[in-house]
C-alpha cells in the first residue's frame, strides 16, 4: 500500500489573523474555506 503523507500549514499574524483559502467553485467540495495543505509524494 502506498503512503501519503499529508502536510498543513497554519499562519497566524501578531493581530491574531488566521491564514486559510476558498476553495475554487469546480472542485469538490468548492466554494468552502480550509487551511492551506497538501500532499508529499516520495522520489
Amino acid at each position: 500500500m502506498k503512503t501519503v503523507h499529508v502536510a498543513v500549514g497554519v499562519l497566524i499574524s501578531a493581530a491574531g489573523a488566521v491564514l486559510i483559502t476558498r476553495r475554487p467553485d469546480h472542485v469538490h467540495q468548492g466554494g468552502l474555506w480550509e487551511f492551506p495543505g497538501g500532499k508529499v509524494e516520495e522520489g
